[in-house]
């Protein structure tokens, strides 16, 4: 007849293998709380922009800026887009973003032919949607 193993073994042992999960299981969380993600943004543009006291339409505007910041106000990302025939859709083409989920800020700049600038600012979270529409102010 084999000795069976005591209670305080086999708790040890169920303990062991907790810990070892519970282990896996936050640092799995962790790792994916800080890993990059891809996201596709498009900033939301209103029918039309005041350059200088004159409304300008969306349409004119045939270059866009966009520099991302996170939270500390570190430049994550850049992005330059050329639109030879302007802006025709209330929303930009998408911008592809790899960054770790969390809150950032873009600032957008829109520029015309003939000189006129506009640059927005808007805020917004990466969480775990694959694209995103933002809202420029």
């Amino acid at each position: 007849m084999e000795p069976r193993p005591d209670a305080a073994a086999t708790r040890r042992r169920r303990l062991a293998r907790f810990a070892v999960l519970a282990f896996v299981a936050v640092g799995f969380f962790l790792v994916r709380a800080t890993a990059p993600t891809e996201v596709d943004v498009s900033f939301e543009l209103p029918p039309s922009f005041s350059v200088g006291g004159a409304s300008v339409p969306r349409e004119r505007f045939t270059s866009v800026e966009i520099t991302v910041f996170d939270d500390e106000q570190r430049v994550v990302s850049t992005a330059r887009q050329t639109l030879p025939d302007g802006l025709e859709s209330p929303l930009t083409p998408p911008v592809s973003l790899r960054v770790p989920r969390g809150r950032y800020v873009a600032r957008v700049t829109l520029a015309a032919p003939d000189g006129a600038r506009v640059t927005r600012g808007a805020a917004f979270e990466v969480a775990d949607e694959p694209s995103l529409r933002v809202e420029l102010r």
